[in-house]
């Protein structure tokens, strides 16, 4: 094939006119230049887009929609995963804690610390007050004034300070209401807790305990019959040692949740929902049991004191062996008694 450039050249020379047929028209020249010229390239202007129309911006946002409704749930049920998580972690913490009192004393810490002197009525200590130096709380168990009630005097600052131990994520109400400001109603109050001491299943000891002083009370007479006791003169508690020998740690609570979740509880106008309290040894403050329903949120009378949580379905509870576990709600009462109990003989299996 001759040379593009060279033959273009030549043509104007090598042409014969009068071969072709043309005449030195201008029709003729301009058919050669059309010839000879190099091919045009066309451009076309692009147009601009024009904006959405409404019909595509409600299908976005119909799709966007959608999404956030398909992963939301997705979302929640992953952060109630974390709280649940957290809470067992808690619970299993404070069950440790009583393990680290156990070897340190050779027995459990007593329900209730009851160092006041004479006729005066005060809110005892709980349990959970002796466990603090076991998890790092060493500076409020030194301040601790064991003859003071509780909630009141130099206790006051401790029990007012949110201990994420005694904390469920997923509790709500864990707020004082009511009257806050200075001199208010509500001022000194304890801020809620979310775990409480088993007594077994007696509804605060009335069984054994009323009726009678506790000066008339047997010195080896227990009140309660679950891992933590509140009795007469003496103050004696159990072990874990006479536990594993009974029922066997494993199948004895030893703590558990108890939510502020009671939806007709308005006795007190500091607290909705409940009064849970982790360091005044009092039922349904610092203790629990299982003679009320299990996770109920309404009382009808010994339920107040019973375990509950605000997770679905169910509650965790501690075992004296240190194991967490959730307890389905529609657990059998009888099984679940059995449980409370730490020398019942009962046989527990499949809970």
């Amino acid at each position: 094939m001759p040379n593009e450039v060279a033959g273009r050249d030549a043509i104007p020379s090598a042409l014969d006119r009068s071969h072709f047929g043309f005449s030195e028209s201008l029709a003729s020249q301009s058919l050669i230049m059309d010839i000879l010229a190099p091919p045009r390239i066309v451009c076309r202007r692009r147009t601009g887009r024009q904006a959405f129309t409404l019909v595509e911006l409600l299908v976005v946002i119909a799709i966007i929609g959608l999404l956030v409704a398909l992963l939301l749930p997705a979302v929640q049920a992953a952060r109630e995963a974390a709280r649940r998580t957290q809470c067992a972690s808690n619970l299993r913490q404070l069950a440790v804690a009583m393990q680290m009192y156990q070897d340190a004393n050779k027995i459990l810490p007593p329900a209730s610390v009851r160092r006041t002197v004479g006729s005066d009525r005060t809110r005892f200590s709980s349990a959970f007050v002796c466990v603090l130096p076991y998890h790092e709380e060493e500076a409020a168990f030194e301040a601790w004034n064991f003859r003071a009630s509780a909630d009141l005097g130099t206790n006051t600052a401790i029990v007012k300070r949110p201990l994420a131990i005694h904390r469920c994520p997923t509790m709500t109400n864990l707020e004082v209401f009511g009257d806050v400001s200075s001199g208010g109603y509500c001022e000194n109050h304890a801020l809620p807790s979310s775990y409480a001491l088993s007594t077994g299943t007696y509804y605060h000891g009335r069984v054994e305990y009323y009726g009678s002083s506790p000066a008339d009370l047997p010195r080896n007479k227990l009140v309660h019959n679950g891992a933590f006791v509140q009795h007469g003169p003496g103050y004696y508690s159990v072990g874990l040692d006479d536990i594993a020998t009974a029922d066997g740690t494993s199948n004895t609570i030893l703590l558990g949740e108890m939510a502020m979740k009671i939806l007709n509880y308005d006795q007190d106008p500091c607290y909705k929902g409940g009064n849970t309290q982790w360091a005044i040894a009092y039922p349904s403050q610092a203790l629990a049991s299982t003679a009320g329903v299990f996770n109920t949120d309404y009382n009808a009378g010994q339920d107040l004191e019973a375990f509950r949580s605000d997770h679905e379905n169910g509650v965790y509870l501690a075992f004296c062996d240190g194991s967490v576990r959730f307890i389905d709600e529609m657990i059998d009462a009888r099984t679940l008694n059995a449980l409370a109990t730490r020398d019942g003989e009962e046989n527990v299996e499949g809970f």
